[in-house]
């Protein structure tokens, strides 16, 4: 079961984009089960921010990293930032692909993304640019996101994801490629919810 989580204390406002936050990043948020009391986290593709705001509001952490390239969901994730006054989420409108030679390597405690479920080519493909980028691997695909989350997580540290259970083998294949064990998997809709731990 996917614990009920506590969405009262913030608001998200996603009015001007075409790509909205669904239940699967609540699920996300959900499924962060381990104490991240003065913890370092980051968020890739943080679209409007529901996970980086819930994760800020929820938890004492450190800080808390968004990384958005689309350029208006990265508008919207920085007004809701400021609408909700946080003030340890720091957010960049960088590609994913390139983190690893802009942020310092193992310095990060949990690594949390909904990334695009679908390879070009496969899904519904939409004509809208925001939708497109948000679901479908145009700008980086599973493996960079592994490469990418091992770079940045410490020993032992936490990447929390989810995938449509058809790329669970997929899933698998990347775990063991980049060294990572998975210690749970829950399942909802399809959908396979992932926490898997440094080795």
């Amino acid at each position: 079961m996917f614990k009920k989580i506590n969405l009262e204390n913030f608001t998200i406002n996603q009015k001007t984009l075409k790509n909205k936050f669904n239940e699967d990043s609540l699920s996300l948020c959900s499924f962060i089960n381990q104490d991240l009391s003065e913890k370092k986290i980051i968020d890739l593709g943080s679209g409007s921010g529901i996970i980086s705001i819930f994760i800020e509001k929820n938890f004492r952490v450190n800080e808390v990293v968004s990384i958005e390239i689309e350029r208006k969901a990265f508008k919207a994730l920085k007004e809701n930032i400021k609408i909700n006054n946080c003030i340890n989420i720091k957010a960049y409108e960088y590609d994913i692909k390139d983190l690893k030679n802009t942020f310092n390597p193992n310095s990060y405690d949990l690594v949390i993304t909904n990334p695009p479920f679908f390879k070009i080519g496969q899904g519904k493909q939409s004509i809208s640019t925001e939708k497109l980028l948000a679901r479908h691997e145009i700008l980086c695909n599973m493996a960079d996101i592994f490469d990418v989350s091992y770079n940045l997580l410490s020993s032992k540290g936490s990447f929390i994801f989810c995938y449509p259970e058809a790329r669970d083998n997929e899933v698998n294949l990347n775990a063991q490629k980049y060294k990572f064990n998975i210690v749970e998997k829950k399942y909802r809709k399809n959908i396979n919810f992932y926490h898997l731990i440094k080795d």
